[in-house]
């Protein structure tokens, strides 16, 4: 399962990678936003919270929520930088590795609820056919 998600995920980062690369993310349970972000982040080398707003078409909140979080994860890592002015700095971000690497806590998750669900559903026909065996027994 995990190199079928990830084949399928270096295809849609080819062409229209932005959005479809989104909807797989999210297809396996990344918040629509942090996919974004991911997505975003993932095209540039170092990119600012505006840059980010821009591409990701969301507002400054909602990037600074998923960009805190992507820091939580030891995903993102900031760098802020000075031009010689007072007042706050700009913040740079950047992926800490690869795509790849990044989202695999992702996959991982994904495919433990997998497996839960499969182990659900198993169990579910063992009741079952024992609940019809007795029925017609």
């Amino acid at each position: 399962m995990s190199n079928l998600l990830l084949t399928k995920v270096a295809q849609k980062r080819g062409s229209r990678a932005g959005g479809e690369l989104v909807e797989v993310l999210q297809s396996i349970g990344v918040q629509r936003n942090y996919a974004l972000v991911l997505t975003s982040l993932s095209a540039e080398d170092w990119v600012d919270s505006t840059n980010l707003q821009k591409s990701c078409g969301l507002r400054q909140p909602e990037v600074s929520v998923a960009i805190r979080e992507l820091l939580e994860g030891e995903m993102v890592e900031v760098e802020s930088q000075r031009n010689g002015q007072r007042g706050r700095p700009r913040h740079m971000y950047r992926l800490k590795g690869g795509l790849f690497e990044i989202i695999k806590p992702y996959v991982d998750e994904a495919e433990a609820e997998l497996k839960k669900l499969e182990g659900n559903l198993s169990r579910l026909n063992e009741v079952s056919e024992a609940l019809a065996n007795n029925a017609t027994s």
